[in-house]
């Protein structure tokens, strides 16, 4: 006869459960600027090139942009975004394969 064993040592418990939710960025992420950023995804010679992107980037939740001066390329940009939505994006597009860099 005796105490009951408690259900789990605590060395068991998540480790996530014991430390603040906020997690680390990692070292060769930027830091979030404080100003809103466009993220550029991609630069094509013709409109026409840029759809597909397009496409990709709205089933991932995105609402994408098109620029298409004249005689410039035609870039895919999504934002604006500022602060932990910036970081999030990123981190989104990173999970999907596509290549980006931050545009003022």
């Amino acid at each position: 006869a005796g105490a009951p064993a408690p259900a789990a040592p605590p060395e068991a418990v998540p480790q996530e459960s014991q430390t603040p939710s906020t997690p680390t960025p990692p070292a060769a992420q930027t830091p979030a600027p404080n100003g809103p950023v466009y993220l550029q995804v991609g630069a094509f010679d013709r409109q026409e090139s840029a759809g597909r992107l397009v496409g990709m980037l709205r089933d991932l939740g995105f609402s994408p942009t098109v620029n298409a001066p004249e005689n410039r390329k035609v870039t895919v940009l999504v934002g604006p975004y500022s602060g932990d939505a910036l970081l999030e994006a990123e981190r989104k597009l990173d999970a999907g394969g596509h290549d980006h860099f931050r545009i003022r």
